[in-house]
């Protein structure tokens, strides 16, 4: 999900690299290839708002978070539209291309010539909690899907991701339809929230995760809450957001230098206007000698 158009890390850098090799002309076809995981544009659950309003449409060939572009053509095949994108930038390395675009499987007999390495995991899960990235979020749970059953699908990835929480000894009750929350059919407690957090704490990667998350009034989604309390630089948190609900988990250190770990999650036609409750909760939570 971290491939970009322009700039580090992007289509200019493959067709940089493909310059310096000697390539001056592509004589035949782009083809884009999306084959890792499903085409479906979005996860079940989500409104027809969404796409491409609050997320690009899902594909496993990804360009600036496939938000190039809005029209239909794009959103219906972001991989074509991707593959577009890249003959620009051939052209700008001086690259010709003689044939046309393609979104399809690429050949098995087909030779790499240039490659860009992703970022590791960790830095894509720490970005994508900074950032609250809703693309990247689904994204990964379609590679979590790919990795554990060879099916890049929001289903296999959720069931897997069910598999490893109950690994972890979460007691499970309710249910995941997406990687980044904005299904209306997810449903799960805050107890579930809770007891994951708290679990992840003693994980090799606990670590990692925990310092991924924004850091009250200093960095990401709460770069601008908790500033001038009790709460500012102590709280680690991951925010939601969506029409009717807004949450609020991670952990937190007390005066008393004891570690929390709390989850809030408020439902309802008003729950826009209960941030600051939840955040003066918090705060006051970190009052505590014990």
């Amino acid at each position: 999900p971290s491939l970009r158009s322009r700039g580090p890390h992007s289509l200019d850098d493959l067709a940089r690299q493909l310059r310096e090799r000697g390539v001056t002309v592509v004589d035949g076809d782009l083809v884009g290839d999306e084959s890792r995981y499903d085409n479906r544009r979005s996860a079940p659950g989500w409104r027809d708002i969404h796409v491409p309003t609050f997320v690009g449409p899902l594909s496993a060939l990804a360009v600036d978070g496939n938000r190039l572009r809005p029209d239909p053509d794009y959103v219906s095949d972001p991989a074509l539209g991707n593959v577009a994108a890249l003959r620009d930038s051939l052209r700008r390395a001086g690259i010709a291309v003689t044939g046309g675009d393609q979104s399809r499987p690429a050949a098995p007999e087909a030779v790499a010539l240039a490659s860009i390495q992703s970022p590791p995991v960790s830095s894509l899960v720490a970005d994508m909690l900074r950032r609250s990235d809703n693309f990247a979020a689904e994204l990964l749970l379609k590679e979590v899907g790919w990795r554990a059953t060879g099916k890049g699908t929001t289903a296999d990835g959720a069931a897997a991701a069910h598999e490893a929480m109950a690994a972890l000894g979460v007691t499970l009750s309710g249910r995941s339809a997406d990687g980044s929350g904005l299904s209306r059919d997810n449903a799960r407690p805050v107890r579930e929230w809770r007891e994951l957090l708290a679990a992840v704490r003693s994980q090799p990667w606990g670590e990692q995760l925990v310092k991924g998350l924004p850091l009250a009034g200093r960095s990401g989604t709460l770069e601008f809450r908790f500033r001038g309390t009790a709460a500012e630089g102590t709280v680690r948190a991951k925010t939601g957001s969506v029409r009717e609900s807004r949450a609020l988990s991670g952990y937190l250190t007390t005066t008393g230098g004891s570690t929390v770990v709390f989850s809030l999650v408020v439902a309802g036609p008003t729950a826009a206007g209960a941030l600051g409750a939840m955040d003066a909760l918090v705060a006051a939570m970190v009052f505590n000698p014990a």
